[in-house]
């Protein structure tokens, strides 16, 4: 496969590029890829289009990177992470809500002291940059405190899972906090469920994740019905 890509969206051309190399046996498992640099002018796509597809995959377990060492290939199946790179918004809202109400009933019961320091660290955080607009930063802070609740469930799967499909849901994240309309009452919620997992109280802490995703969900669906 060595024409360059020249059809958008160059992301999922990238993928499909890198998985149809391994898959062909060019690179088997344990190999190490080319350099972003040379991947980039294999693909003709630009560094950060390799960076994205090299991403997806290491989500997905097809690519491990290693620091200072490069990105090798794992194994040559990955599906679970390909079908979540194509989700529209409203299918990882829905995949939210089965993972993150289990997580914060778990994390309630579960949590320990530096638990409590993370998510509390993560809301500061968020806070913050919800005073700032609602740029990349505020993105990543309310990812953070997130995923900080689900580590505080305790569940290696859970955590495992969740990772998984972290690419996609910043996406479908970026995608609702670029509309104020659709996260109108967040921070009130956000807030809400950090006090319930502090006071051990599951049925509070499912109850602000269940209102904040199914509000954020049922704007989405009437957004693409309108």
């Amino acid at each position: 496969m060595s024409s360059a890509l020249v059809r958008a969206p160059l992301v999922d051309q990238a993928i499909a590029y890198l998985r149809d190399e391994i898959e062909s046996g060019t690179w088997p498992v344990g190999t190490r890829l080319p350099s972003e640099p040379c991947l980039a002018q294999q693909m003709g796509v630009g560094r950060s289009t390799v960076r994205e597809a090299v991403k997806v995959l290491a989500h997905a377990g097809v690519l491990e990177v290693r620091q200072g060492s490069g990105t090798f290939v794992r194994t040559a199946t990955g599906d679970y992470a390909m079908r979540l790179h194509r989700a529209e918004t409203a299918e990882v809202y829905e995949v939210r809500r089965a993972l993150e109400v289990e997580a914060a009933s778990l994390a309630a019961r579960r949590r320990t002291k530096a638990d409590l320091e993370a998510i509390d660290a993560a809301l500061r955080r968020r806070n913050d940059e919800r005073g700032n607009g609602r740029g990349r930063d505020f993105l990543l802070a309310d990812v953070a405190f997130h995923k900080a609740v689900v580590e505080a469930a305790h569940n290696p799967l859970l955590s495992t899972l969740y990772a998984a499909s972290l690419a996609a849901i910043e996406r479908a994240i970026e995608g609702v906090i670029a509309e104020p309309s659709l996260a109108r009452g967040a921070g009130r919620l956000h807030d809400q469920l950090a006090d319930a997992i502090r006071a051990r109280d599951s049925r509070a802490a499912m109850a602000a994740v269940r209102e904040h995703l199914d509000r954020t969900y049922e704007a989405l669906t009437k957004q693409v019905r309108a």
